[in-house]
């Protein structure tokens, strides 16, 4: 079950509900969004995560929204921060509340034993 919710997305972009044109282009975007959001998740959780908390979802949401604005707007005028953003933003979230790992690996050694969320630890 996917954690981005395509009229939540479409509220974002201010896409009318009843206009289906970019539908699949937007499941796709929150596909990927999902994908990423697991991907840091999946670090420290099993995924796919079932009932996700609130954040979760408006993270996909937000991401995907981005995703769909950059990959329609002409190459000349793209501009990757708002993705690039929203992804540290998911990544901070996720390790400030999950990145407290005990369990085998002490805080101060994570980041490096398992190169840590951003790649930049250690």
């Amino acid at each position: 079950m996917p954690y981005g919710v395509l009229d939540q997305v479409k509220s974002r972009l201010h896409i009318q509900p009843t206009i289906t044109t970019q539908d699949d282009e937007l499941k796709r975007m929150i596909s990927e969004a999902d994908d990423f959001i697991d991907s840091q998740l999946g670090i420290f959780v099993s995924i796919p995560v079932v009932n996700a908390a609130l954040p979760i979802v408006r993270m996909s949401n937000r991401l995907a929204a981005a995703w769909f604005i950059y990959w329609n707007t002409p190459a000349k005028e793209r501009d990757m921060g708002p993705v690039l953003e929203i992804k540290k933003e998911i990544e901070q979230w996720v390790r400030a509340q999950y990145g407290k790992r005990t369990d085998t690996l002490s805080e101060n050694t994570w980041g490096k034993a398992a190169g840590g969320i951003l790649g930049t630890e250690g």
